[in-house]
């Protein structure tokens, strides 16, 4: 899957039709050649689901453990291919049992990711 993935950044590169689409390309080829072919996967499983736990929702997609998880999700969210968003909720202050505050996250492919993906996904260039 990243060989393909090469394969097809190299040639939008090659029919690019200005030096702006050029350097995107390029840049596009930096990122994805520090993939592995289970990020990749990672990548296009993420792209259909907005997880609240990354690590856990790809162990569980990917049939592998967090241990293996955790770093891949770091090594994606270094290349901007993942972010998260963090959403803060005040507790009624009366309720003794609940925390003050509850952080929920929702983990979701950026758009370099989707660009690539798309490329992955394109038939012919």
């Amino acid at each position: 899957m990243k060989i393909r993935l090469l394969g097809r950044v190299l040639a939008s590169a090659a029919i690019a039709e200005d030096d702006a689409r050029v350097d995107e390309v390029r840049e596009l080829l930096r990122i994805a050649e520090q993939l592995e072919a289970v990020d990749v996967r990672s990548l296009l499983a993420m792209s259909e689901r907005r997880p609240s736990d990354a690590a856990a929702f790809l162990a569980k997609a990917l049939n592998v453990s967090e241990v293996v998880t955790g770093p891949m999700v770091a090594r994606l969210r270094r290349l901007s291919l993942i972010d998260v968003v963090q959403e803060a909720q005040l507790n009624d202050p009366s309720d003794k049992e609940a925390g003050f505050v509850d952080l929920d996250e929702s983990w979701f492919v950026t758009t370099t990711a989707l660009a690539l993906l798309e490329l992955l996904a394109e038939d012919t260039i």
